[in-house]
């Protein structure tokens, strides 16, 4: 590795290296080709034996738009090229000048290094590949506006159109992740119901066609959900319960309906389901924390070593009589250790062989899930665990609200060291650095 210093006074077009360095890298032509992200330029070699050992001097600006920011790079040769990095992309709905909480995120820049920038869809220019964000500054902890090259990798944190999609997979390989955006649902439960080991751990399910279905499933549950197949946070989602012949219809924000005919039923069923959404009927598995609703979320995440990793669990308790756990329905956060020792009255033994059982679970799933043309690096799933300590997997979350964390209390604060640094130590490794 060579210590790559950026100098504003030489030519755009030259790069200064030390005769030793280049013997010492085997490279007998008269030029570079410096990559940088996507960009690649050629650079004539300028002979300098004033510099120090190791010591390279390139351009402050490589063209007419894009600079090399003064960060801390990794480098290396191969042959007569000279890769300068990592070069990571991070695109958000957020915009970082406004966001205080972006720096959360850094908190391991010294280890990941490299210039990492933040940006929206407005800002690409597919023309030139150029995209215009903000690059983190370590040295400043501040966030600097610039134009940068197409980069090494790309970590999505929201939905992006197909034509993006496309483009920078034109110009930068498979190496764009959590993409698509979403695993709805339906698609969840397609995909994992066709393997018989995962089967058995998703709840009871069926797409709602109309009343007639779903008045079957309640002949043998006594509890479902009704879930829209592309919503998350517990938007527009439903718990019926059966009670002998009569019903109480719940919706997300704690309204109840009791309903004491079928007729009754389908009529408030007609009025509260959106018509232009589809539905899936799921058996409800009940979890309590006292008298309140509670399920679990494990982080999985891949690492530097591209390998999936568990990087923490916490406990949501929802608000009484809630029937989902959202933010807005919660009452707290809870660890997932200290949840499972207090809900199940397990030991510390106990525990630890739990949650092994739940992330290689969720991680089986994941790799599945990838089969089918889904590149994931950072997911948030979703969980109960019953009473007989039997795990099911309710959803797979790729858009979850990782930084709205820090504004919340200090046990849901507790997972933002890990899962927040971790999907860069993911981009760094495809970038290749």
């Amino acid at each position: 590795m060579c210590a790559i210093k950026i100098d504003k006074d030489i030519e755009q077009d030259s790069i200064h290296i030390k005769e030793l360095d280049l013997k010492k890298n085997n490279i007998k032509s008269e030029k570079i080709i410096l990559h940088f992200g996507s960009l690649q330029k050629e650079l004539k070699i300028k002979v300098d034996n004033q510099l120090q050992a190791s010591n390279i001097k390139v351009p402050h600006m490589v063209t007419e738009e894009i600079y090399i920011p003064p960060v801390l790079y990794e480098s290396y040769f191969r042959d007569n090229h000279l890769y300068l990095g990592p070069v990571i992309g991070y695109l958000t709905a957020y915009n970082c000048r406004f966001q205080s909480h972006m720096k959360l995120y850094f908190t391991k820049y010294s280890i990941i290094k490299g210039l990492i920038y933040i940006f929206q869809e407005k800002g690409i220019n597919r023309n030139n590949q150029t995209i215009k964000g903000y690059y983190y500054n370590d040295e400043t902890k501040s966030f600097v506006e610039g134009v940068f090259p197409y980069p090494g990798a790309v970590y999505v944190r929201k939905h992006i159109s197909r034509g993006v999609f496309e483009d920078f997979n034109k110009h930068i390989g498979n190496k764009i992740f959590n993409y698509p955006f979403n695993v709805d649902k339906l698609t969840l439960w397609k995909i994992l119901s066709r393997v018989p080991e995962l089967m058995h751990h998703l709840p009871e399910t069926e797409v709602y066609t109309n009343i007639k279905n779903l008045l079957d499933i309640m002949e043998i549950n006594d509890e479902v959900y009704l879930k829209p197949f592309n919503k998350s946070r517990g938007r527009g989602i439903f718990h019926l319960k059966k009670f002998k012949n009569w019903y109480i219809l719940k919706d997300e924000f704690s309204h109840s309906i009791p309903l004491k005919t079928k007729a009754n039923l389908e009529k408030a069923l007609k009025k509260k389901l959106c018509k232009d959404t589809k539905y899936l009927i799921q058996k409800a598995i009940p979890l309590q924390y006292g008298r309140n609703k509670a399920d679990f979320r494990i982080y999985i995440q891949k690492n530097r070593s591209k390998t999936w990793v568990f990087s923490g669990m916490e406990t949501k308790i929802a608000k009484a009589g809630s029937i989902i756990s959202n933010s807005r329905n919660r009452a707290k956060i809870i660890p997932g250790e200290i949840a499972l020792k207090e809900i199940f009255s397990l030991n510390d033994d106990k525990v630890d062989a739990l949650m092994t059982e739940a992330a290689e679970l969720c991680i089986k799933a994941l790799k599945i899930i990838e089969n089918h043309n889904y590149h994931i690096g950072d997911t948030a799933i979703d969980l109960i665990i019953d009473k007989n300590l039997k795990i099911w997997i309710l959803e797979i979350q790729l858009n979850y609200a990782a930084l709205k964390k820090a504004n919340r209390t200090e046990d849901e604060k507790q997972v933002l060291p890990k899962i927040l640094s971790t999907p860069f130590e993911y981009a760094k490794a495809l970038a290749e650095f």
